[in-house]
């Protein structure tokens, strides 16, 4: 298994831009979880609030 150094460091370096991104659409301290989840979303305009069993 062949590994890419140089993408798997451009996702760290996006994680907290990704992360401080979601944090200021919810408006709220994020748990684990959800940093995981928001930060491996794709590139997108916006960030929704998602919301459990109706998103």
């Amino acid at each position: 298994m062949a590994f890419d150094i140089d993408m798997i460091k451009a996702v760290y370096g996006r994680m907290s831009e990704r992360i401080e991104a979601a944090r200021k659409v919810l408006n709220k301290p994020l748990t684990l979880t959800e940093k995981i989840l928001y930060s491996h979303l794709h590139s997108q305009p916006s960030i929704d609030d998602f919301k459990r069993g109706e998103s």
